[in-house]
C-alpha cells in the first residue's frame, strides 16, 4: 500500500500507462542496466582496473559531447572558467565544488544550451536562452528526501521572486518510493501550485542532475514515468520555462523542507511564510547570489 501510495494516479492528458524499466531512471532497459543486474554479484564495478579502462576510453574521446548535440569548445570553455571561479571561491570564502559538481553544471548548461537551439517540444515552446524570453519569473526549487532504513520518501520546495524573497514553501510526505521519483514529486507538486496561482514564468532548479536530464530528454508522448508525463502536460501551458541544474549547496531550503516531510503527515503543506530554520537559510542563499541568472537574462 505504501508503494501504492507513491504512484500518481491515472490522468487521461498523460496518456495510458506504459511498461517501464525499473533498473534505469529513465525506464529504459539498455545492455549496461541489464548486464549489471546479472553479474553485479560476480564482479565489483568499484575495481580500479574498471577505472582505468574508463580513464582511457573517456579522458581521450570527446565524441559522446558531439553526440549529444553539444559543442566540446564551448564545454571545455566553460569547464576551465568554472575551476577559475572554483578556486576563487576557496581562496575568499574557504568553500568549493566538488570535480563532479564542477563538471556537472558546466555540462548542464552547454547542454541546455544547444537543446533550446535544436529540441522543438510540444507547443512550440519559445527558447528559454533568450534574453527577452522572461519577463518576470519567479523560481521553483524542489528536492527529495529519502529516510535510510524505513526507505520512506518525501518532497518540498521553494518558489522564490528574481530577489531570492520567499512567495511560498510547500512539502509532503510520499510513504515509500526512490529518491528519483521523490525529486520528481517535488518538482509537480510546485509546478501544480504555481499553475493555481496564476505564475506563467517559472525557472526550476533541482540539484539532481539525472532528474534534469531525464525531464529535458522527455516528451509527453515518450517519457515512461508517469509523473514526467504530468509534469509535460504542465509545462506545456507555461509562457516560458526553463530546468536548470544547481548544486546541492545552492538548493539548501527546498532540501530542509523536504526533510521536514519525513515526520510529517502524508498531507500536502503549503508555507505562505518560511519558518525559522528555512528563514536562516534564505538569508544564506541570497547571500550567495543564486539569483544571478536573473541578471544574465534581463540586463
Amino acid at each position: 500500500i505504501q508503494l501504492i501510495k507513491g504512484i500518481p494516479p491515472p490522468n487521461s492528458s498523460t496518456g495510458p500507462d506504459k511498461i517501464s524499466w525499473c533498473h534505469t531512471s529513465a525506464g529504459v532497459v539498455s545492455v549496461k542496466s541489464a548486464y549489471k543486474m546479472l553479474k553485479e554479484g560476480d564482479w565489483n564495478l568499484k575495481d580500479e582496473k574498471w577505472k582505468s579502462d574508463w580513464l582511457r576510453a573517456n579522458l581521450q574521446n570527446n565524441s559522446m559531447v558531439h553526440e549529444e548535440g553539444s559543442s566540446w569548445a564551448c564545454l571545455f570553455g566553460l569547464l576551465i572558467w568554472r575551476l577559475w571561479k572554483n578556486r576563487n571561491l576557496f581562496i575568499f570564502q574557504g568553500k568549493s565544488w566538488s570535480s563532479r559538481e564542477i563538471v556537472q553544471v558546466s555540462l548542464s548548461w552547454v547542454n541546455q544550451l544547444f537543446s533550446a537551439l535544436s529540441v522543438d517540444f510540444k507547443g512550440n515552446l519559445k527558447p528559454p536562452f533568450e534574453k527577452e524570453s522572461f519577463e518576470d519569473p519567479i523560481f521553483l526549487n524542489t528536492d527529495g528526501a529519502l529516510q535510510l532504513g524505513s526507505e520512506n520518501a518525501a518532497a518540498g520546495g521553494v518558489v522564490r521572486d528574481a530577489n531570492g524573497d520567499w512567495i511560498f514553501g510547500y512539502n509532503r510526505r510520499l510513504e515509500k518510493c526512490s529518491i528519483f521519483n521523490a525529486k520528481l514529486w517535488g518538482i509537480l507538486e510546485g509546478l501544480r501550485l504555481i499553475q493555481q496561482r496564476g505564475h506563467d514564468e517559472v525557472i526550476i532548479q533541482s540539484d539532481s542532475f539525472e532528474v534534469v536530464k531525464a525531464i529535458l530528454e522527455s516528451t509527453s508522448t515518450e517519457a515512461n514515468s508517469a509523473l514526467i508525463r504530468h509534469m509535460q502536460s504542465i509545462l506545456f501551458q507555461e509562457k516560458r520555462w526553463l530546468l536548470r541544474y544547481i548544486s546541492r549547496d545552492q538548493n539548501q531550503v527546498a532540501d530542509c523542507l523536504a526533510k521536514q516531510a519525513l515526520i510529517g503527515t502524508n498531507n500536502l503543506q503549503v508555507f505562505d511564510a518560511p519558518h525559522l530554520m528555512t528563514r536562516t537559510l534564505m538569508e544564506l542563499d541570497k547571500n550567495k547570489n543564486i539569483f544571478f541568472f536573473r541578471i544574465l537574462l534581463c540586463n
